[in-house]
């Protein structure tokens, strides 16, 4: 009967002690080393996308807080209820106004970073791929 806590294989060696080919950093490297520059790549596009986004966002939202606290002076100053009523409507057509155009705006830029990002990531790992095939290929 076999002792069934022995690790050693049909040809009499230890399992534990091969290694595999694939598992040496030196090969992990070349496989995923275009994936990890691309990776990098697109990290670095999608950081600088997202800072624009929040730069736009909080350039609106400064401007917008301007209108908004504006409206109360602008109500006091109000001498009939037809120019409350006019002070009122033209506060919400511009907010609204300023909304839509901003959501433009903020889809534009993220549809834009986005294809960039991954344009970029791609074409760094195209590129990352040719690099890491040329030694092989001078050695061929």
């Amino acid at each position: 009967m076999a002792d069934s806590s022995s690790s050693r294989s049909a040809r009499g060696g230890d399992d534990r002690t091969k290694v595999s080919f694939l598992m040496t950093p030196a090969n992990g490297y070349a496989l995923w080393g275009p994936a990890l520059a691309g990776a990098v790549k697109w990290n670095g596009k999608m950081y600088q996308g997202l800072a624009m986004l929040g730069s736009e966002w909080l350039d609106f939202v400064n401007r917008r807080l301007k209108e908004d606290l504006n409206l109360p002076h602008r109500l006091c100053a109000s001498q009939s209820p037809e120019e409350l009523r006019v002070t009122y409507l033209t506060f919400w057509k511009q907010a609204m106004d300023d909304y839509q155009k901003e959501l433009t705006v903020m889809t534009r830029l993220a549809g834009g970073f986005v294809s960039n990002s991954v344009t970029a990531a791609q074409s760094r790992a195209e590129e990352a791929a040719r690099e890491l095939a040329r030694p092989f290929s001078e050695a061929a």
